[in-house]
């Protein structure tokens, strides 16, 4: 009897040594299926982020390109407005020099246009050397009875190189001087090339006759 209730006791110790590492078993199993769940869940979180990351740069590439259409398309729409004097305002600050001079051809024109409605005020056509603006002063009755050529000029620096071209190709100037509220236009003579026989600068000529207006306004409005 005594030797039959051991051998119970060793079954059920064996009995639950079994049982625990079965627990033990399933335990490993399912910490095994939940880390295995963790990587699936991690890795398709991963790919949804790459998957996102690549959408994001193929719209990014694609606002880039249609960018650079619109570009493409307003440098088209310049081409077509260049004689438009806003248009060539703007092409002024960031363009070529030969946007500049357009620019203010187009402002000489309209200037003369708006102070002289009775006269034909044509635009020289490039490639021909000489003036870059015509003006045909007409009568009331519309006849020709003289002509003035125009040349104008937008530079930071004056060159005294043009004041030969000036007396060989026109008898009146368009002289643009920047001031801090913006450019000033004068209209210039024979007058303004013989000044700058002395001194080449602009300024001095200004000044010249800035100061022979203050005398004769002196001398005009003088006490007897």
């Amino acid at each position: 009897e005594l030797a039959l209730r051991k051998e119970l006791e060793s079954f059920e110790q064996d009995k639950r040594d079994w049982e625990l590492t079965k627990a033990r078993e399933r335990e490993a199993l399912r910490a095994e299926a939940v880390r295995a769940a963790e990587k699936a869940a991690a890795e398709a979180q991963a790919e949804e982020l790459r998957r996102k990351d690549e959408e994001f740069a193929r719209q990014l590439q694609q606002k880039d390109e249609e960018r650079e259409l619109q570009l493409k398309q307003r440098d088209v729409e310049r081409e077509g407005l260049q004689r438009q004097i806003e248009e060539l305002t703007r092409k002024v600050k960031q363009g070529s020099q030969q946007s500049q001079g357009e620019a203010l051809e187009v402002t000489l024109e309209e200037l003369l246009q708006r102070e002289f409605p009775g006269d034909a005020i044509e635009p020289v056509p490039k490639g021909i050397t000489g003036a870059d603006v015509v003006q045909r002063v007409r009568t009331e009755s519309g006849v020709d009875c003289g002509t003035i050529l125009w040349e104008a000029k937008r530079t930071k620096h004056w060159t005294a190189a043009w004041l030969p071209k000036l007396r060989d190709d026109q008898r009146v100037a368009l002289l643009e001087l920047e001031q801090r509220n913006g450019p000033e236009y004068w209209l210039t003579t024979d007058n303004f090339y013989t000044i700058t026989r002395y001194n080449r600068s602009p300024l001095y000529a200004m000044a010249v006759f800035q100061l022979s207006e203050a005398i004769r306004n002196a001398y005009q409005n003088r006490e007897y």
